[in-house]
């Protein structure tokens, strides 16, 4: 197994699976939340799917962030404000303006008012403009929140200021500045929502900075010792308890972080777990394996077609009709949004790719 992790730790893609994981397990927990199991037969798997949760949900977008910092490449600072700028904001407004006019189509077949449904997508379009992590009420309005693209605002604001960062601070400084991003950035997310993902881009410096790390000190070419292994059961171990205690879970989005900035660095180390474990279930093959591994390569398709699904698309009408029958509700809640997904994300693709062509026969 540690000749296949040498030969992993560089190629196109090699953590495709955890990220096809990553998407089926956010797209899951948004549709389980929507239902209330209390009472149902299905209950103690519902906890059970609760305890996974809370042990893969809490590292997830924290590996992605390690992901993303895994290829982060220094440049100056010019450039990178550029590329970045353009690589994040261009799909971004193209998602807000997707999932603005898919709300305000399917507010106003509820309503037959075109009055009212602009009101409504009102509420969702500040909230792409305003880049809101989670709902908040703004100007006397109820804005709600950009949906799982709070996360491409925090990787934008984090990938600037860590390159920035590398430019302007010695090297051996760097792990303690970095620090003291996350520092600040939890301490913002304590106080009241703050736009434009402030906190979480701060944040995102510290993950961004140690998949760096990983990959220049080539953590993945060996396998982990006895004891790191036990010192993961006790991190895994540790964050189980304090969920349980607190009655919740981290929440990145949402600047919810159980134990402060001890949280964010049992959630980083679950991000890293994670990845290991990916890169060692890299060599099983099958068509299922194959079929996560693809998810995982279009994630950002799926995570704009996830946002816009999720403001666009009234569900709450579903799980009301669905609510005597949440486990039932639950399953055809994932599989029709998982096919709108599918389709949505196909056909974005497409789209993409054209624009690209044109732009490319242009220069030419």
């Amino acid at each position: 197994m540690e000749k296949n992790n040498k030969k992993s730790v560089n190629y196109i893609g090699m953590f495709d699976l955890l990220k096809g994981v990553g998407m089926l397990l956010i797209i899951l927990g948004h549709t389980v939340n929507n239902y209330t199991f209390a009472g149902t037969k299905m209950h103690v798997g519902m906890m059970a799917f609760g305890v996974v949760y809370i042990l893969v949900g809490a590292g997830v977008l924290q590996a992605f962030f390690l992901i993303s910092g895994y290829g982060f490449r220094r440049t100056s600072i010019r450039s990178c404000i550029k590329k970045q700028t353009i690589l994040m904001l261009k799909p971004y407004m193209y998602i807000t303006i997707g999932t603005a006019a898919l709300h305000i189509f399917t507010r106003y077949l509820l309503s037959h008012s075109i009055k009212s449904a602009i009101e409504q997508t009102w509420s969702v379009l500040g909230g792409f403009i305003f880049a809101l992590p989670s709902n908040k009420v703004m100007f006397g309005t109820q804005f709600y929140s950009c949906g799982a693209m709070w996360y491409m605002i925090a990787l934008l604001i984090g990938w600037i200021l860590l390159n920035t960062l590398m430019n302007l601070v010695k090297e051996r400084y760097l792990p303690v500045v970095v620090w003291g991003c996350a520092v600040i950035g939890w301490l913002i997310g304590m106080g009241r929502v703050i736009p434009f993902c402030v906190s979480q881009g701060l944040i995102a410096v510290l993950f961004l900075y140690y998949g760096y790390m990983l990959k220049k000190k080539k953590v993945f070419a060996k396998s982990l010792s006895k004891a790191q292994i036990a010192f993961a059961v006790f991190v895994c171990a540790l964050s189980l308890g304090l969920a349980g205690l607190a009655g919740e879970m981290n929440n990145m989005a949402n600047g919810v972080w159980i134990a402060g900035i001890i949280s964010i660095a049992l959630d980083g180390y679950i991000g890293f777990l994670l990845l290991y474990l990916s890169l060692k279930l890299n060599s099983f093959k099958g068509r299922i394996w194959e079929w996560i591994k693809k998810i995982g390569s279009n994630s950002l398709y799926i995570f704009t077609m996830h946002t816009v699904e999720m403001h666009g698309i009234p569900w709450w009408k579903f799980t009301e009709y669905m609510k005597d029958e949440p486990v039932l509700g639950c399953v055809l809640h994932f599989v029709m949004r998982c096919t709108f997904i599918v389709v949505g994300a196909y056909v974005f693709k497409k789209i993409v790719r054209k624009l690209h062509k044109r732009k490319a026969l242009r220069k030419g």
